[in-house]
Parts: C-alpha cells; sequence; structure tokens
C-alpha cells in the first residue's frame, strides 16, 4: 500500500511548511516527506483513504476516497464518518476501509 502525506498550506503562514515535513519525518520517516504533497483542493487527489482533522471538505471534485477524521476538539459534531484519535492506530482504521475499496 502506498500512502502519500496531504496537506492544504496556509497561504499566509509560509513558514509552517517545513513544520508539516518535521511532523511527517517524526511520525512516518524520511521517505513519506519524499512524497509530500501540498494543495488547496484534497478533492483533486486520488486516494483510497484520506485521514484528516478536517470534518467535512469540500472542493472542485468528488472524492476519490474515504474520509477518516483525526479527532480532534474542533471536530466533534461531525458524525457518519470513521474516526481515529490516536497516529498509532492507523492501522487499525485503514485497513478495514481498504477492503470496502472497489477493485
Amino acid at each position: 500500500m502506498g500512502c502519500v502525506p496531504l496537506f492544504t498550506p496556509d497561504l499566509g503562514q509560509p513558514r509552517l511548511r517545513p513544520g508539516k515535513a518535521g511532523a511527517i519525518d517524526q511520525q512516518f520517516g524520511p521517505r513519506a516527506v519524499n512524497r509530500l504533497i501540498l494543495t488547496h483542493d484534497k478533492t483533486m487527489v486520488q486516494g483510497d483513504v484520506l485521514i484528516d482533522d478536517e470534518g467535512i471538505i469540500t472542493g472542485a471534485a468528488v472524492p476519490s476516497w474515504q474520509h477518516l477524521i483525526h479527532d480532534q476538539f474542533h471536530n466533534r459534531s461531525v458524525t457518519g464518518v470513521p474516526r481515529m484519535s490516536d497516529w498509532r492506530e492507523w492501522r487499525g482504521h485503514v485497513y478495514p476501509l481498504l477492503d470496502r475499496v472497489p477493485v
């Protein structure tokens, strides 16, 4: 399975971008940093599962991915979407979603 880190950069805070890369490196290693995608519209990126702390993701396209919410205080009102609270548990949440992906 290929995983690609995907972030929406804050145009007003360009200094935050290296911090995102550092967080990816710490959690997933340097190979993941080399695959990092920065985009303003996550719906335009093809994939199977998107792990994101944004509760509702909209954009120009219909997403090809299933949304897995990384639980945060600001997204607790969103229901009907799978949710994880600890990055160490990502496999236990992602793999069952991949079983639902049409081949």
